[in-house]
């Protein structure tokens, strides 16, 4: 499977929050950006993925795209959105 527009708006709101919380002056210009859409996801992925939605588990970590760890290329994806793999690998 491959996810795109879901992720999009999920990095959206990671930009939205960045610069809401930043600093007025240490803020970014907010403008045009170049990230990739679509994301591959394993089988095992997406089951865990649709398992979360049914019991509204997902989450959306905003430290885990923190731009001192990664830069402007933060690995967002729909994987960084499951929740953790509980005990028997799910």
């Amino acid at each position: 499977m491959a996810t795109g527009h879901f992720t999009l708006g999920g990095w959206a709101i990671i930009l939205l929050h960045r610069y809401d919380t930043a600093q007025k002056q240490a803020r970014q210009q907010v403008g045009a950006r170049t990230i990739d859409v679509l994301h591959l996801v394993e089988p095992q992925d997406l089951q865990r993925f649709l398992d979360a939605t049914r019991d509204e588990r997902y989450r959306l970590d905003i430290q885990a795209f923190n731009v001192g760890a990664f830069g402007e290329a933060s690995p967002f994806s729909l994987k960084s959105m499951l929740p953790p793999v509980g005990p028997g690998g799910k």
